[in-house]
């Protein structure tokens, strides 16, 4: 495929065999991903391409490339895809140029049917490849297929009848350009009049039409002595089955053609019938015909009906099924950025629905809208996106709505109004909010060109359905990922539950082993000591040629038992201080502080003010044991010289703090796996109904502050009291 870009003259596509090229086809489109869409189907078949992103562009492609075929937008940002039409029109050789309409709204379609010098073919978008490369083969057919036809058939009349003014045209150009001389009728009673005045060679007729139909006509024209003899071609894409072949032939048509048997089978079936003899007159009565043809056409009706309701149906579902579904699964099921899909997903369903211009805020924790996504925006326009269009506060109000608003309307002030649509440089807006579950998400405000209108039912209806869909995507995705992260912060949570738990067992048995040294190397050499002093006041006393006991004996009787002491009240403070419940909280962190710069040579600054808490016996241990470790921390890790100790009422809270003037660390690093002391003084806050914030650096000391709620440090105090 080889590929030709000229800046401001558009880009054209050929496809490899480039001296075979079946036409030139000019497409226009302002959506790039439709418009590639559009060059790799054609040029895939053969045919040579050329690009145009806007009306002005193609105008001057068509004026110097004079293209086989072109495909057109019905919303463009420069023009409207009808005028662009009439321009085309107006060009040299551009009244018989097929041009196909493409377009996502129902209502500029119908804009688009009711065009009498129109477009060839509408459709709607989004468009098959196959249905589009088969109606491009059938507009630009080389002559060399008909080559042998041409020559019988050339000038042979043919009366062609259809109140579809597409469908009689498309077909018109096709006999046309098959060699055929063709008269029009739009109805069954004007091609009777056409048919006595000109006496075509055929008659090629629609079925389904309004007042006299084709069966009808056929019927009348048989009856007629002057049109008896005329072969008649029946078509149709609903009297399709059996039974209406049948009917078809006892009202004397030659054949009934179903429509999307493509319009060569249809030249062939006029061949057959201008070769083949007069055709008989119908040999049922008249009654019997006529009732025979009503029961057809209410049983059409009835199928019509049960089409209709079943296409409503589908169309409901689709409304509700826009391409963000396809595309949100896709983004979760693959784990890509959802962020980068809602573009995707915006500039897509925007050019499905013939809507030129749209923008995509999201509301970001503090309440503001962040500019998020936009499509079809000039950069002056993006500068105003930026901004929210400097009307932020009223775009939030709307959304908090929940409705989707027209702007001009009465539900915004005039002054606010003008200025939105000023920004969007458009006539009118939709301002749709993201929702979900009650949840605001954002706003999506959509915009067309200044001549058009935005306001009618298929606008508001498309907006309703975006807005919700997108808001549902977004909280699904924000769903997964809360559930992602709960997962994670529980399986951390458990491997530093199981680490503390190995952890604590292995200092309960490091403290069974320190109390067996304590009690063996210290109260049971000092006991020993006391033992033989008692010994040897029982051997004085029994030998009376001794002397008496002496002073010295018993003060150093007095002696070893004062060592016993102390040694027991040791012991029994590193396992639970008794100042703690004797004395109180206060005094016994003043203690510990005292304690631990005398074993350290570490400074302690205490700033204790907690007379106003009322701590209950267990909130006491829990702060005193997180002091505890926090300090053993700075004795182990940190190589400071100085330590804040603060404890005080920040209502709600009790506010525990150390901090250390030591060496720091990194922040991310905080969480060692082998930081059980960090570990312990957590799960003693989480006992609190509490939690730790850590701020450290490297060279900036380490700051832990435990964060308890009054309410369960005070709680059952009077237990403690």
């Amino acid at each position: 495929m080889g590929v030709t870009s000229v800046q401001g003259g558009g880009s054209h596509f050929s496809g490899l065999a480039a001296a075979k090229v079946a036409g030139t086809i000019l497409v226009v489109e302002d959506n790039p991903t439709t418009r590639k869409m559009f060059r790799v189907t054609l040029a895939s078949a053969g045919y040579e391409v050329v690009e145009a992103g806007d009306a002005q562009t193609a105008l001057e492609i068509a004026s110097r490339r004079h293209p086989d075929l072109i495909v057109q937008d019905l919303a463009l940002p420069d023009m409207n895809g009808l005028d662009l039409l009439h321009a085309f029109r107006k060009q040299p050789g551009g009244a018989s140029i097929p041009i196909f309409c493409v377009s996502g709204f129902l209502s500029k379609l119908n804009e688009a049917h009711a065009e009498d010098e129109g477009f060839t073919v509408v459709l709607v978008k989004p468009v098959d490849p196959a249905h589009l490369i088969q109606l491009v083969r059938e507009h630009l057919a080389p002559a060399s297929e008909y080559a042998e036809k041409a020559a019988s058939i050339s000038g042979r009349r043919i009366l062609l009848v259809d109140d579809d003014p597409l469908q009689l045209k498309l077909t018109h150009v096709w006999l046309a350009n098959s060699g055929f001389d063709v008269l029009t009728a739009t109805d069954g009673a004007s091609a009777l009049e056409e048919a006595r005045r000109h006496r075509p060679d055929a008659i090629v007729s629609d079925v389904l039409m309004p007042g006299t139909d084709g069966f009808a006509l056929c019927l009348a024209l048989r009856r007629a002595d002057e049109t008896e003899r005329i072969p008649v071609i029946l078509t149709s894409s609903s009297y399709i089955e059996e039974s209406d072949r049948a009917l078809a032939a006892r009202v004397g048509a030659n054949r009934l053609v179903t429509k999307t048997d493509g319009l060569d089978a249809l030249v062939q079936a006029i061949g057959a019938a201008l070769s083949a003899p007069p055709p008989s007159a119908p040999a049922d009565s008249i009654e019997t015909i006529n009732d025979e043809h009503a029961k057809r056409t209410l049983w059409q009706l009835e199928r019509q009906v049960r089409q209709n309701a079943h296409l409503a149906h589908r169309s409901n579902l689709q409304a509700a099924r826009l391409a963000v579904l396809a595309s949100v699964s896709e983004a979760l099921a693959s784990n890509r950025s959802l962020d980068g899909v809602l573009g995707e997903v915006l500039a897509s369903c925007l050019d499905m629905a013939g809507i030129s211009k749209g923008v995509l805020y999201l509301t970001e924790n503090d309440g503001r809208l962040a500019f998020k996504h936009q499509t079809g925006f000039s950069e002056t326009e993006m500068q105003n996106a930026h901004r929210v269009f400097d009307c932020e506060s009223v775009i939030r109000d709307i959304a908090s709505r929940g409705s989707v608003i027209v702007v001009p309307s009465a539900a915004v002030a005039a002054d606010r109004a003008q200025t939105l649509i000023s920004g969007m440089q458009s006539s009118s807006l939709l301002v749709v909010p993201v929702l979900w579950a009650d949840t605001i998400y954002g706003a999506v405000i959509l915009g067309t060109r200044p001549a058009d209108d935005i306001s009618h039912e298929d606008a508001l209806a498309f907006a309703r359905v975006l807005g919700a869909q997108i808001g549902q995507a977004l909280g699904l995705s924000h769903a997964f990922a809360n559930l992602a992260s709960s997962e994670e912060a529980l399986r951390i949570s458990r491997e530093e539950l199981r680490r503390l738990s190995a952890h604590n067992q292995k200092l309960r048995e490091d403290e069974k082993a320190h109390i067996a040294r304590e009690l063996h190397d210290d109260l049971g050499q000092q006991l020993t000591a006391l033992k033989m002093a008692v010994a040897l006041i029982e051997d004085k006393s029994d030998d009376a040629a001794k002397p008496s006991i002496s002073r010295d004996d018993l003060d150093g009787m007095y002696v070893s038992i004062d060592r016993l002491v102390d040694s027991v009240r040791r012991i029994a403070g590193d396992l639970r201080p008794v100042m703690l419940d004797d004395l109180g909280l206060v005094e016994a962190l003043e203690w510990m502080a005292n304690e631990f710069s005398s074993r350290y040579r570490i400074r302690v600054i205490s700033h204790i003010d907690v007379d106003t808490i009322a701590f209950s016996r267990q909130s006491r241990i829990e702060v005193y044991r997180m002091v505890q470790e926090a300090l053993t921390n700075v004795a182990r890790h940190s190589g400071a010289t100085e330590v804040v100790l603060d404890l005080l009422r920040e209502d709600p809270h009790c506010i525990v703090r150390i901090v250390d003037n030591g060496r720091g660390v990194e922040q991310n690093a905080r969480s060692d796996r082998h930081s059980f002391g960090l570990l312990g003084i957590s799960e003693r806050a989480v006992l609190l109904g509490g939690e730790i914030d850590i701020r450290t650096a490297p060279g900036s000391g380490f700051a832990l502050t435990a964060i308890l709620p009054l309410t369960t440090v005070e709680a059952k105090a009077e237990q403690g009291s």
